[in-house]
């Protein structure tokens, strides 16, 4: 709806743009023929009311459960769009409900207000008082979003959640990007630094395990956390933060699957070296997580 504003939403706008095809995650994708309903809520926060777009399977009518979906761009870049065809095929896989989350976006709204917000979603679809069995919630994104579902279950959610799903997530934003490998198909070091200082300005925030969930973390700070999916991108700057992240959590115990594709850089399922069957294939092994995790 709103891709981005001021200079680092042009920047990023032009990153995805270069990086992408968008041809599996947006409106007009292959996806939507699926027997979906695509409807929209604002949901109250303490940091304001948030849009969501909420995707609903057709094929059932018993309560479904949840799953709350958090997209990238940074931190700044506010585009659920963007996961149009995985929260459709989500949906369809899983008979689920998928609630996707538009959440504040720096620079204008810094942390924590998106960590917040998210806080108050997953405790909304939570409720009993919703359409859809909020007992059997899972929590995930993907980059950016990835970082924020890693963050607030590491936080401890205010609500249940039985399954969290980090997609190629950054969880080290005090490492410089300058310091991180960035093979073909990262993203340039120079638009991570102005991502990372849009959405935690200062070094003690980007410190925070709300920022930084994977900074300096042992198996002993995530015996508490939901049982987690990892997918991490082989030609992705964040891979090393995001393997040794899931090596905490195997070490926990808490690691169900680390699903590796070592072809894609960033954001496999909008790179152009990843094909639309490829991309389904790794959807539908997150999926099978979830719907075993919610069943």
């Amino acid at each position: 709806m709103r891709p981005g504003s001021g200079l680092v939403g042009r920047l990023a706008v032009r990153a995805i743009s270069v990086t992408s095809t968008r041809r599996s995650g947006t409106p007009g994708g292959p996806h939507t023929t699926l027997p979906i309903d695509v409807s929209e809520v604002r949901v109250p926060t303490r940091r304001g009311d948030v849009r969501c777009l909420i995707y609903t399977s057709t094929a059932v009518s018993k309560p479904m459960p949840v799953y709350v979906n958090l997209h990238g761009g940074g931190f700044v870049i506010a585009y659920p769009e963007q996961d149009d065809g995985w929260c459709r095929f989500l949906a369809h896989a899983c008979r689920a409900t998928v609630v996707s989350v538009d959440y504040a976006v720096a620079p204008r709204k810094p942390f924590p207000i998106a960590f917040e917000q998210i806080q108050d979603v997953v405790r909304w679809a939570a409720s009993p008082s919703r359409p859809w069995d909020g007992s059997r919630l899972a929590l995930g994104g993907q980059s950016a979003g990835g970082n924020l579902a890693a963050a607030v279950c590491r936080a401890g959610s205010p609500a249940p959640v039985r399954l969290q799903v980090l997609q190629y997530p950054p969880l080290d934003l005090t490492i410089d990007p300058g310091n991180k490998p960035h093979p073909k198909g990262a993203i340039p070091p120079f638009l991570a630094r102005a991502f990372d200082a849009a959405y935690a300005p200062s070094a003690s925030l980007r410190a925070d395990p709300g920022v930084s969930p994977g900074r300096k973390v042992e198996a002993r700070d995530l015996l508490d956390v939901p049982q987690a999916v990892v997918v991490l991108c082989g030609r992705d700057s964040l891979e090393p933060e995001g393997r040794e992240y899931a090596g905490v959590l195997a070490a926990a115990g808490r690691l169900v699957d680390l699903i590796e594709v070592p072809e894609s850089g960033h954001g496999y399922d909008h790179s152009r070296t990843v094909t639309p069957e490829r991309v389904d294939e790794i959807y539908a092994r997150v999926a099978s997580h979830v719907k075993a995790g919610l069943s």
